[in-house]
């Protein structure tokens, strides 16, 4: 099952002052420091996924298992930590 249909934000809610568009089959932060969460909750689950830094010194992340309650960050949630 893929979670993004490769042409739009359809499934998801731009959190946080988040600037993500679906561009050329890929979403891609156009900056802000927001973050994209899916409208569903999953339970068991393998999440494959590609991650890219389009320049230097720059990090991000994978949040799983997070709240879907509040604008700001989500409190509960293990966080896949991404670093060029």
């Amino acid at each position: 099952m893929s979670l993004f249909d490769g042409k739009t934000l359809n499934g998801w809610h731009l959190m946080n002052g988040a600037q993500f568009v679906a561009q050329d089959g890929v979403l891609k932060l156009n900056g802000g420091h927001g973050w994209l969460r899916s409208d569903k909750e999953y339970s068991d689950f393998i999440l494959r996924l590609e991650f890219r830094f389009m320049k230097p010194d720059q990090d991000g992340g994978v949040f799983l298992r997070s709240n879907m309650e509040g604008d700001d960050w989500p409190s509960r949630k293990y966080e896949v930590q991404c670093q060029n």
